[in-house]
């Protein structure tokens, strides 16, 4: 089984993007009744998710315009994801999941008509999984400083300039039945609270800071989830 190295990581819901993603403009006070939700649902939370996450290198082979051929003679395609990692000699995938039971009671108070509770325990998800995400970032980070090696921003299928459909490409170096995330026929991860990103490795490189968010280089309009505004011109180094 792939190390889960999340198991003792603790959940972090940031108060200000929760109520950004339940519909709050930012310093917008929320009512005592919303808050008393919004707490009871990060309670339900704890109880609920089961943090999970690994990451795996992949060696580049080559990069040949918008191709990127990786060890075993898969290759993703995108130009935008070529210029990122041109300096790199492989990839790490970085794969992080809350576990299928959040959602299900997400679903669960959304059939009972709960619309408040699920949409704050949805947004409190959102906003765990996207922590999560970033603390795994930033260990991988060290990790690869460590060995001499440095990092690039995050990026992943989906993003601007990369299709989704490369997502099942990363998902076969996975190895069978040791990860609890899989796609659907519509390339969505099941459990849904669940995030995949790559980084390359660069030897001997200066890594990206893990402030620097793919928000920057993302120019998806009206996104809920934007951290930072589109930057759309700057250099890819």
């Amino acid at each position: 089984m792939m190390i889960n190295r999340l198991a003792d990581r603790k959940l972090i819901v940031d108060g200000n993007e929760l109520h950004h993603l339940m519909g709050y403009p930012h310093g917008q006070p929320i009512s005592p009744p919303i808050q008393e939700v919004i707490d009871q649902q990060l309670a339900q939370l704890n109880g609920l998710a089961q943090p999970w996450g690994t990451w795996l290198e992949i060696p580049i082979e080559c990069i040949d315009g918008e191709q990127i051929r990786l060890t075993g003679q898969a290759c993703l395609r995108s130009q935008r994801l070529s210029k990122i990692l041109r300096k790199s000699s492989a990839i790490r995938l970085i794969l992080a999941t809350l576990g299928p039971r959040v959602s299900e009671k997400v679903r669960q108070y959304t059939d009972d008509g709960d619309m408040l509770e699920a949409l704050a325990l949805d947004s409190a998800a959102t906003t765990a999984i996207s922590s999560m995400m970033e603390g795994l970032q930033a260990d991988s980070y060290r990790d690869a400083s460590s060995r001499s090696f440095g990092s690039t921003l995050r990026y992943g299928p989906g993003y601007t300039g990369w299709k989704i459909g490369d997502i099942e490409v990363l998902f076969d170096y996975l190895p069978k039945g040791q990860v609890p995330v899989r796609l659907n026929d519509q390339h969505m991860m099941i459990p849904e609270k669940s995030l995949l990103a790559i980084v390359g490795l660069v030897p001997g490189g200066r890594s990206e800071s893990p402030e620097v968010d793919p928000c920057r280089i993302c120019d998806l309009k009206n996104c809920v989830l934007r951290k930072q505004p589109y930057g759309g011109s700057r250099k890819l180094d």
